[in-house]
């Protein structure tokens, strides 16, 4: 399972409304470079752990989404039998209130492809 993340911008009044954020109107002159949206208590099960970059930037992370497997659809063997391409869909599940202001589409299905090579040990993905 994947969290999706995604960045707001305050032209989103409808998290202010649901009181997940706070939108700061104006900023005066010492206050410049300091956020402009400020996340709430309600907000806090979707908040990303933070990276020491992230943090540094004033970045936060917010939870969008879980993408799941939902099928795999091919397997192709190549290289005799040592390499193969498999081909899966996934779909987004538990979307948050965030995913509103998100341009990813949570309600269609997302093909993708990854390649595995086979080691003495069992298969691995190939990077």
């Amino acid at each position: 399972m994947t969290e999706i993340a995604g960045t707001i911008t305050p032209k989103y009044p409808g998290l202010e409304n649901e009181g997940l954020v706070v939108v700061q109107k104006t900023q005066s002159l010492k206050d410049v470079g300091k956020p402009l949206v400020s996340f709430t208590e309600k907000a806090k099960p979707y908040l990303l752990p933070l990276s020491a970059k992230d943090k540094e930037l004033d970045v936060q992370k917010v939870k969008i989404a879980e993408e799941v497997i939902e099928d795999v659809t091919g397997v192709q063997m190549l290289e005799g039998d040592k390499k193969a391409v498999v081909e899966y869909t996934t779909t987004y599940k538990n979307a948050t209130p965030f995913s509103k202001v998100h341009q990813l589409d949570v309600n269609g299905k997302k093909t993708h492809k990854a390649n595995f090579v086979l080691y003495d040990d069992g298969w691995r993905l190939e990077e």
